[in-house]
């Protein structure tokens, strides 16, 4: 690499124009380029600067060595990184400027004015040595093996057999001489180049005499650089200036490009038809071995001058000033990755119109994260910049129904990473009310009911009003609402129901029932059978749906028979077995919520134990068939134990007053389901039905464990097998 004036008024060069002042005819232009290009240089975009000096500092030279990236420059700045520049180290070893850096059998080895030569085997041993009588300006640096070869500005030259330990000098200059760039090829080979066009070639074999070769140029050749087949060369300077031979110098033909000036020219170790050339703030890029290039131009903030570069694993690392102070710079072309574990919060679906999306950041082994982009149904609609966390970005008005809400990130080389997506769903609707059982009933206490259902949520609560009975209630059980009133006038009469689902959305409906004298028992009786048998049927069938395995679908809602024959009543506690189902006798017209319904497991520790409700009954019993029928007096005699909880496996739980999801594991104990992604692991896409609301006073009723990590910490089958039977489960609470 070659040093040339890059600037006429740029104030951290001023103190370098005695030496170089012949070049200051040379003056900055607009770039043009010639040729058609077919490589695909990174756009202007894509460059990023790996390091940013103060204003204070030039950087003339990069080169990789050792296992590290090394950078030289102005006033001895020296610094290297062991990370392929992400971090960087100053060396303090001289103050001398430093115009070249190259790598030898040795280490690394620097050189600049006053004869200065820093060498290094490692990061951590750096020896400074003084070339001739230390007035010499070094230009340039180059090593094959343990052969180096530097050049001077005043035409001398010197040699090193050790890999820059020692020097040699070899000849006087001629007068005319000014050498600026030097390239040593395996062979120990070497061509200089310098100013007037001058190139001229020697060898290890013959390091005493040198064959000049006609450049037909008359600008400053600031760099030369061959293959390694020391056959294809390239010599690069002022004025745009580019000539190039096929026959190791022997003949040069003119290659020119623009009007700018070259700094230098570098090849692909890996791929020798891979070259770049550096001039001020343009950079042109090969794929074809030099047939043809493409070009890009820089902004002066990224970079006002490239001096040199090394090619590292494919990528051009690049040395020079700024507007601002001294750069190294390289691009980056590669997507950083896709950003992970998107959620929303509240999770989905709700009824919330403005959810906020969080993700885990992406990463980007190069430019680094610039920022994200948020889409919304395929569609971009913001931007995030990067903060020093995980990122988020709350949606505002979103319309019912399913959305996709996506994310892409982008690094500071413009390149983006693939859409990360998460289904969010705003569901305003409220439960669908279906119609009623019976719209004609005799006078007197009738009970009728009504299917609830909610396609997204849960049914919550239920309000019913039927206009003009003396006294009327309700009752909610899973997604069937009883209505029991009494009417004592003939005629119609209109009944309300409002329901209102888990997301808080309400709906209501209204149905005219008719009060007849004319509706015959016998009649009321048939209804009441075909209603029965109707009910019969759907627990059957809901029933039998239920898995196998324990678990993932739950039977329609089944009422303990209303009206028992208390004739055959276990009367006496000594003929029950541990182990069985008990209730009390009902008498005809009992209603679905007197006492005479609950069922109680009568458990291995002698005491009975409740169903809170039959959500919790159906995932331990398919229907009521072995309920037995005992007096008051045996339930009376048998002492009240704890709540029956959910059994392991079959359903997830929420409590009312809170939106954590749980599993539940032998004993009653919660786990919480840390996020959609993991529910949908464990229970399948509509994991969201297989959810059951407890009431809050049912708090105590369970323990809690440590929270899932991930869908590998909760096996439902696993947990549905933990258990045999209620007592194992009353035992594993203990």
């Amino acid at each position: 690499m070659g040093l040339f004036l890059f600037s006429r008024t740029h104030p951290l060069y001023l103190e370098h124009m005695k030496k170089l002042s012949y070049l200051l005819l040379f003056l900055f232009s607009i770039f043009s380029l010639s040729a058609s290009p077919t490589a695909a240089i990174s756009s202007s975009e894509q460059w990023f600067q790996l390091e940013k000096g103060s204003s204070s500092v030039i950087y003339y030279d990069v080169d990789e060595g050792r296992d590290m990236l090394v950078a030289v420059g102005l006033s001895g700045e020296l610094i290297y990184s062991m990370d392929d520049g992400d971090t960087w180290t100053d060396v303090n070893e001289t103050s001398n400027t430093l115009y070249a850096v190259t790598e030898s059998d040795f280490g690394i080895v620097a050189a600049g004015e006053n004869g200065t030569v820093v060498t290094a085997e490692d990061n951590e041993s750096w020896n400074v040595q003084t070339i001739g009588s230390g007035t010499l300006d070094i230009m340039d640096v180059d090593c094959s093996g343990d052969y180096c070869v530097l050049v001077t500005d005043s035409g001398y030259y010197y040699y090193s057999r050790d890999a820059g330990e020692s020097w040699s000098t070899v000849i006087s200059p001629p007068s005319s001489s000014n050498y600026q760039g030097v390239h040593v090829g395996a062979s120990g080979t070497f061509w200089v180049s310098g100013a007037n066009g001058e190139l001229k070639q020697s060898s290890a074999a013959t390091i005493t005499s040198f064959t000049e070769q006609t450049s037909g140029s008359s600008q400053v050749l600031l760099d030369v650089h061959f293959l390694s087949d020391e056959q294809t060369g390239w010599a690069v300077g002022g004025s745009g200036t580019i000539v190039t031979t096929t026959d190791g110098g022997d003949n040069w033909t003119d290659a020119s490009v623009g009007s700018t000036n070259w700094y230098h020219i570098a090849s692909n170790p890996s791929d020798e038809d891979h070259l770049f050339i550096l001039g001020e703030s343009d950079i042109m890029e090969s794929t074809d071995g030099g047939s043809s290039w493409d070009s890009v131009t820089l902004s002066s903030s990224m970079a006002s001058g490239l001096f040199s570069g090394s090619i590292v694993n494919g990528s051009l690392i690049a040395a020079g000033v700024s507007s601002s102070g001294g750069v190294i710079i390289t691009d980056d072309t590669t997507a950083p990755s896709a950003p992970t574990n998107l959620s929303t919060s509240p999770s989905s679906p709700s009824a919330n119109q403005t959810p906020t999306l969080s993700w885990t950041d992406s990463t980007d082994d190069k430019s680094g994260i610039e920022g994200y982009y948020v889409y919304l149904d395929g569609t971009m609609i913001d931007g995030v910049e990067n903060g020093s966390g995980d990122e988020s970005y709350t949606f505002s008005s979103l319309s019912e129904g399913e959305h996709t809400l996506g994310v892409i990130a982008a690094d500071y080389g413009e390149n983006e990473s693939s859409m990360a997506t998460v289904t969010y769903r705003v569901d305003k609707t409220g439960p669908t009310i279906g119609s009623l059982s019976s719209t004609t009933v005799a006078p007197g206490e009738s009970t009728i009911t009504s299917t609830v259902t909610d396609d997204y949520g849960t049914v919550d609560e239920c309000n019913a009003h039927v206009d003009g009975a003396t006294s009327q209630e309700y009752l909610l059980e899973r997604d069937t609402l009883h209505i029991t009133f009494t009417l004592e006038e003939v005629g119609e009469f209109n009944v309300n129901i409002d329901c209102t689902d888990s997301f808080g959305n309400t709906s209501n409906a209204s149905e005219m029932i008719t009060v007849s004298e004319e509706t015959s028992s016998e009649s009321e009786s048939s209804e009441s059978s075909e209603s029965s048998s109707s009910s019969s049927s759907e627990s059957s069938e809901s029933s039998s749906s239920e898995s196998s395995n324990g678990g993932s679908s739950s039977p329609t809602e089944t009422s303990a028979p209303a009206v028992d024959d208390s004739s055959s009543a276990v009367s006496s506690l000594s003929e029950l077995s541990t182990g069985s189902l008990i209730k009390f006798a009902c008498e005809e017209g009992a209603l679905v919520n007197d006492p005479c319904t609950a069922v109680y497991y009568y458990g291995a520790d002698e005491k009975r134990h409740a169903f809170p409700n039959s959500k919790v009954y159906f995932t331990w019993y398919e229907d009521f068939d072995d309920v037995i029928v005992v007096t008051q007096d045996v339930i009376s005699d048998i002492t009240l134990g704890s709540n029956v909880t959910y059994r392991p496996g079959v359903r997830m739980v929420k409590f009312l007053s809170w939106n954590t999801v749980y599993t539940v594991s032998a004993g009653g104990e919660l786990r919480a389901v840390p996020s959609e992604e993991v529910a949908i692991a464990m229970y399948g896409d509509d994991w969201n039905q297989q959810i059951d609301d407890i009431s809050d006073a049912f708090f105590s009723n369970y323990s809690f464990g440590d929270d899932l990590e991930d869908e590998n910490d909760y096996d439902a089958d696993d947990a549905y097998g933990e258990v045999d039977d209620i007592d194992d489960d009353i035992e594993a609470k203990s």
